[in-house]
């Protein structure tokens, strides 16, 4: 897992409200991004017990509504995440914080593991990593994002902070064998359970990979 570009540990500092603001919007700007291009890559008869519609316009038509729903719930529990990690980068306090931040993710939810120990403490590296790379940009009281940016890393630290916190599906990758994500589609004895654990983290990793190459053409335009 990639380390804090700035790896002192945060140990409390003073955040400015506008700036908090400003680098929360952008990331929840971000996630939107991911989002609706996860959705645009993602393929029905790729998910188990979904090759039996005929066709895969079929198969979206019947199975979008549900992927959206949870696509949606998806967007909100990383966006909360993005909100403990802003509380962590004010306190440094990661114990206080790290049950909440595990309660928000969405692949912690379905993990289905005998020992959660390893992907707590990924997790929680996570959270301490873009904690302390956020925490410059939080004290620097700008009210825009690339704003805190500019004033709190140079262009190629920027370029090696960035982009390694949309590398959620690879943090959880190696946990796939013990993930089962699942949706109910119908209702009453015509209801079906179908897994969408492999589509799910397949259309995220392309939409990440996607955001993260965008991310260095945004940073050469911002530096």
């Amino acid at each position: 897992m990639s380390e804090s570009v700035k790896p002192s540990p945060a140990v409390g500092h003073q955040v400015h409200p506008q700036s908090r603001e400003a680098v929360l919007g952008k990331f929840e700007e971000f996630m939107q991004e991911i989002i609706e291009d996860a959705l645009s890559e993602f393929e029905p008869l790729r998910i188990v017990n979904m090759n039996r519609l005929p066709g895969n316009s079929t198969a979206k038509s019947v199975l979008r509504p549900v992927i959206e729903e949870e696509l949606r719930r998806f967007r909100a529990n990383i966006e909360n995440q993005f909100d403990i990690v802003m509380d962590y980068a004010e306190t440094g306090e990661a114990k206080k914080h790290q049950r909440e931040f595990f309660r928000s993710d969405i692949f912690y939810q379905n993990f289905e593991g005998n020992d959660r120990r390893k992907i707590e403490r990924d997790l929680t590296e996570r959270m301490k990593n873009m904690g302390d790379d956020m925490a410059p940009l939080l004290e620097t009281g700008e009210d825009s994002f690339w704003g805190a940016a500019v004033a709190s890393y140079d262009e190629e630290e920027a370029r090696k902070m960035l982009p390694k916190h949309f590398e959620y599906t690879e943090t959880v990758r190696e946990y796939r064998d013990d993930l089962c994500l699942t949706v109910e589609i119908g209702s009453g004895l015509l209801s079906t359970e179908v897994e969408y654990t492999d589509e799910a983290m397949r259309v995220l990793d392309i939409a990440e990979t996607n955001l993260r190459n965008d991310l260095q053409r945004r940073i050469e335009e911002f530096y």
